[in-house]
């Protein structure tokens, strides 16, 4: 039973930048946020406001829902990934270091997103230590994007145009989108080193990017943490990391503008 109530808190966690829905309006007419709880069992807490009684490790990171919403994946010490379903509190556990091919090391899992079409694919982002000299040593380090396929159970490396053979110095996903299929996949990244980066949209078959002049826009503000559109994309959020000019942390800008 333990795992029942797990999941439940888990849920939580996937719930601010997981989708932009619609409101319930109280008396007064000031709009709140809707909670989904995506029918998970709830959760069982301890008297005297102690907290919940199976608290998740904090180790559990970058929670994100399934397309259909019925699994939640999550990756834990930066190690691990996992994939709870919800209704049935099975966990699925992937450990890409015993996964890789003989040339590549695994450092570790820094991002995760599920293909929109798909559930047996999820895109990671890995840092990587790959051998191209075939002496099987600890490689050159890279950040490089990886398709988990859970029925078979394997990594694939994927192959982004203008990146090298170990990867780039950074690498970083804001989205598998929506309109993708099967034989034309289109995901959202930005990735680089200090003197060259891409970003925009990468059409993975056709080797193509797709540029966002908006994406460019806010990223003059600092560096962006994450970016998604609204579900008919007439709207965008982004969170944005201003280390070097106020308002100083992370900040949430709607449609480029700051809130």
């Amino acid at each position: 039973m333990k795992i029942l109530y797990l999941y439940s808190i888990i849920c939580i966690g996937v719930l601010i930048f997981a989708s932009c829905g619609d409101g319930i309006a109280p008396v007064g007419g000031e709009v709140l946020p809707k909670i989904d709880t995506f029918d998970c069992p709830k959760a069982e807490f301890l008297p005297d406001g102690q907290g919940p009684k199976h608290p998740p490790g904090i180790s559990h990171k970058l929670q994100r829902r399934s397309p259909d919403g019925s699994k939640i994946a999550y990756i834990v010490n930066e190690k691990r990934i996992k994939i709870l379903h919800l209704k049935t509190g099975i966990l699925e556990t992937y450990d890409p270091s015993t996964m890789m091919p003989t040339n590549t090391t695994f450092i570790g899992c820094y991002d995760i997103r599920w293909c929109p079409y798909d559930d047996n694919k999820l895109c990671c982002m890995f840092v990587t230590g790959i051998d191209t000299t075939g002496k099987q040593g600890f490689g050159v380090y890279g950040q490089n994007l990886f398709i988990l396929y859970r029925k078979e159970s394997k990594f694939e490396m994927v192959d982004l145009p203008f990146c090298s053979k170990t990867g780039h110095d950074g690498l970083f996903i804001y989205g598998w989108l929506r309109g993708s299929t099967k034989s034309i996949d289109s995901l959202f990244l930005l990735y680089g080193t200090s003197s060259f980066y891409v970003s925009g949209i990468i059409i993975l078959q056709e080797k193509k990017i797709v540029p966002i002049a908006e994406f460019d826009k806010i990223g003059a503000y600092g560096f962006l943490k994450d970016f998604l559109f609204s579900p008919e994309h007439q709207h965008s959020a982004t969170l944005v990391n201003q280390l070097n000019s106020p308002p100083y942390g992370n900040n949430i800008f709607i449609d480029g503008i700051p809130l």
